[in-house]
């Protein structure tokens, strides 16, 4: 018989980073929710990206960063390599993805975090979207988070 708890189910747990967020003039900024590391030595994040809102270019776009934490309170953007997993722009700021063509829309983007590597402790991580002040329609955004490798099983 196999082992019920060696599945995706029982050994990952996923939380909304971002809930269908509309990032636009007047939501320049969507601070993702706080996913708490604890328990888990592994965390992906996948970013969904709607329709183009805008006609997205070098002046009117978006911009998904990764921000860590040791208290849930004080953040900082991501700024070292050895603590994230994918292809990031520019990754002193934490900076991902600029979303600045119509045909980076309608995708999702994925990168992981194995943190823990350049100081303290980071517990917690969130990603954060901000939309440059030429959005005017803005562009919906999901996030979710599926952490991985737990210290206990079952998760589910």
């Amino acid at each position: 018989m196999a082992n019920l708890l060696l599945d995706l189910h029982n050994m990952t747990k996923d939380s909304a980073g971002v809930t269908n967020a509309n990032v636009s003039v007047g939501v320049a900024t969507v601070n993702g929710a706080t996913i708490d590391k604890q328990g888990f030595e592994a965390l992906e994040f996948y970013v969904a990206v709607g329709a183009a809102g805008d006609t997205h270019c070098s002046t009117i776009n978006h911009k998904i960063y990764l921000y860590h934490s040791t208290d849930g309170s004080t953040w900082t953007a991501v700024s070292n390599a050895y603590d994230v997993l994918g292809d990031f722009e520019t990754i002193g700021s934490g900076l991902f993805k600029t979303i600045d063509s119509d045909s980076e829309c309608g995708t999702t983007y994925s990168f992981g975090y194995s943190g823990n590597y350049s100081g303290p402790t980071y517990r917690y991580v969130r990603v954060v979207i901000v939309g440059s002040a030429g959005n005017s329609t803005g562009t919906y955004f999901g996030v979710v988070a599926v952490q991985a490798r737990a210290n206990a099983l079952p998760t589910a």
